[in-house]
């Protein structure tokens, strides 16, 4: 194991700073502009695919976890390959092909920050990009970013093609991510401390004030997360409680809003149970969409549609008087039954082990007696809970935002894991 002392001391130090900074410059272009996403982004990969030309894992053990991790992101690929074949291909089959190989380059990333991805460097960073992004969300909430932007919507004040869903979804990725460094910030002190309980309590009001309902629904599910994982840890104490109560804090001042989005969304499923579909309704549109999805998938169940066919089909459903001119759209808004649809069940069985390979990866390490690694795997828990729980009502893999942010992140956090874990991951 590398200690984290060597790491930063090594020669290679400048290449660490380097590293870093292109992360800090991604995760915040993420909220805010993005051509500074791209900036970052393109410039990790480039020298992600560069890095493998010193072939690095001719020098690394590799546990058996760290290579079902990588197996998983290749076979997520490979599926959509294989249905973009068998389904003829086409034009929008292979613009999503393209899309999706992004998933590739998950193995490139894994050893990049596996070699440079400095803890003790990259959370401070992390923690700078939280309390920027923060203090635009207190700027946009009070009404000041009118003056500014010239846009009082509720969302990265530079980065206009972020809609209001995306920014609550991202702004609680975050959030999580700053958490995955309390073992750092402890070391560095006490303020370090306060200041990731501040800026993750700013995070998630930051969520609330969104009205993204999908990161609502989040919030019970890592709080039990949070909760279990404590109690997991028997020396935790009364800590399993923290972030649930950095969640109700966070929730007072959008009380009202919160109510009201979650009135309305029980009004429209009790409106689309009765019935009454004349109008378009968040949660009647996207039954109308599964239900479509679901057709689909029964005409193809083994490898779907192809690859970006879901309009198409839900249009010949409906002109079939098989679907409601509601299902007509890009996607189904669901990643669950966007991939049933277009992949079928060999996709669908892709889909989960992209989350569930994580998911085991990251809970066999929330018993670190380090508290580095195990703040890291409590963090990559909840982000792949979060996200898998966010795919359930949106397409989120169509989205470069949070399919990038979901690829860079378990590379990063299991890279930093498989580095500082005291106890082997193949153990």
């Amino acid at each position: 194991m590398t200690s984290e002392s060597a790491l930063v001391n090594a020669p290679h130090r400048y290449a660490v700073r380097f590293c870093i900074l292109l992360v800090g410059i991604y995760l915040c272009g993420m909220i805010l502009n993005p051509e500074m996403e791209k900036v970052g982004q393109t410039g990790l990969l480039l020298w992600a695919l560069g890095f493998l030309a010193w072939r690095p894992w001719r020098n690394s053990v590799l546990s058996a976890w760290d290579k079902a991790l990588m197996l998983v992101f290749v076979g997520f690929f490979l599926v959509a390959v294989l249905s973009h074949l068998l389904n003829g291909g086409g034009y929008e089959s292979g613009k999503m092909l393209g899309r999706y190989a992004r998933f590739l380059l998950f193995i490139p990333l894994f050893f990049l920050f596996r070699r440079y991805a400095s803890a003790a460097l990259l959370f401070p960073v992390v923690m700078l990009v939280m309390a920027f992004n923060c203090a635009w969300a207190v700027v946009e909430y009070y009404g000041w970013g009118e003056m500014l932007v010239g846009d009082k919507m509720f969302r990265g004040p530079v980065n206009a093609s972020l809609n209001p869903i995306q920014y609550g979804n991202l702004m609680l990725c975050l959030t999580i991510f700053l958490l995955s460094g309390q073992g750092v910030y402890r070391q560095k002190g006490k303020y370090w401390v306060v200041g990731m309980w501040v800026l993750g309590t700013l995070g998630l009001a930051a969520v609330f004030a969104s009205d993204a309902r999908g990161a609502m629904v989040g919030m019970p599910l890592l709080g039990l997360a949070a909760w279990v994982i404590g109690m997991r840890n028997r020396s935790s104490g009364l800590r399993p409680l923290i972030l649930p109560l950095i969640t109700l804090l966070a929730f007072l001042p959008s009380y009202q809003s919160v109510t009201e989005r979650a009135q309305r969304g029980v009004a429209e499923a009790q409106s689309h149970e009765a019935m009454q579909e004349d109008a378009p309704t968040s949660v009647g549109t996207r039954l109308h969409m599964w239900r479509a999805a679901t057709r689909i998938f029964l005409e193809s169940p083994w490898f779907g549609a192809g690859l970006g066919s879901y309009e198409a089909k839900s249009q010949q459903l409906y002109e079939r008087d098989e679907a409601h001119f509601f299902a007509v759209y890009s996607h189904p808004h669901s990643e669950y039954f966007s991939v049933l649809a277009t992949r079928g069940l060999l996709g669908l069985a892709s889909l989960g082990l992209l989350f569930l390979v994580p998911l085991l990866y990251f809970w066999r390490h929330v018993t670190e007696a380090d508290l580095v690694p195990r703040a890291v795997a409590c963090a990559g828990l909840m982000l792949v809970l979060e996200l898998g729980q966010a795919a359930l009502t949106e397409s989120i893999f169509r989205l470069s935002s949070t399919m990038g942010f979901y690829i860079f992140s378990i590379a990063c956090l299991s890279a930093i894991l498989s580095t500082y874990a005291k106890k082997p991951t193949s153990e």
